[in-house]
């Protein structure tokens, strides 16, 4: 499971509920996989499990451990993976097992992230971004949801949804022409309500101010 929902844009986990989740894996004897490929290094340099203090059994990571090198990386609990040849019999291969390129490179990404304090600096960048969008879209009089958590943001074209059938109620016409208003207006973002925007530290708070304007311009149609 996403600790945070981020395939259908980011629908962050009412409060309690992965607790909830790793309470009922452990009483039924289930393991408890987290698919971190949008929150790890994203959240905290912990990943999802980190910020909300829930430790699944094991964890997906994808490009982000190698610094945006191919590799993808499985970790969790020591007698699991103890059963993956060649200690177990649980046969596993893949182009870039062990490439010493993407490893060097996401370590070398890592040494910055925590080095320089990136995802503080971020963070506090998405924080000030959504509380923006809020304001822009109570300005206007719109009923939609800003969403998002650390360096993740989304304005879902509706209330605010919960789970995966309330996200799907939202305006995706409507919201589809708000892309193609952006996109003419220079702004990138991605074409499906579904889906999720990140900042990156190479945004600078020239394009921030540049990109709320574009959304107070484009939002109402």
């Amino acid at each position: 499971m996403e600790p945070v929902l981020g395939n259908i844009g980011p629908i962050l986990p009412e409060e309690g509920y992965l607790e909830g989740v790793r309470r009922l894996t452990e009483d039924h004897g289930v393991l408890l996989i987290f698919d971190e490929v949008i929150t790890g290094f994203r959240l905290s340099l912990g990943g999802a499990q980190a910020f909300y203090g829930v430790v699944p059994d094991m964890t997906t990571l994808g490009k982000v451990i190698g610094g945006g090198f191919p590799i993808g990386v499985v970790g969790g609990r020591r007698d699991l993976l103890e059963t993956v040849a060649p200690r177990g019999g649980v046969y596993q291969a893949g182009t870039f097992n062990g490439s010493p390129v993407s490893l060097a490179a996401g370590m070398a990404t890592l040494d910055v992230l925590e080095g320089e304090r990136v995802l503080e600096r971020l963070n506090a960048v998405g924080d000030g971004l959504r509380a923006a969008l809020s304001d822009i879209v109570e300005d206007l009089g719109l009923g939609y949801s800003v969403v998002g958590i650390a360096s993740i943001f989304k304005i879902f074209f509706g209330d605010l949804p919960k789970n995966y059938v309330e996200a799907l109620r939202c305006d995706k016409a409507g919201y589809f022409a708000f892309f193609r208003r952006m996109l003419q207006a220079g702004v990138f973002l991605p074409p499906s309500q579904f889906e999720t925007n990140f900042l990156s530290a190479a945004h600078t708070e020239d394009v921030i101010n540049e990109t709320l304007e574009a959304y107070k311009l484009n939002l109402r149609s």
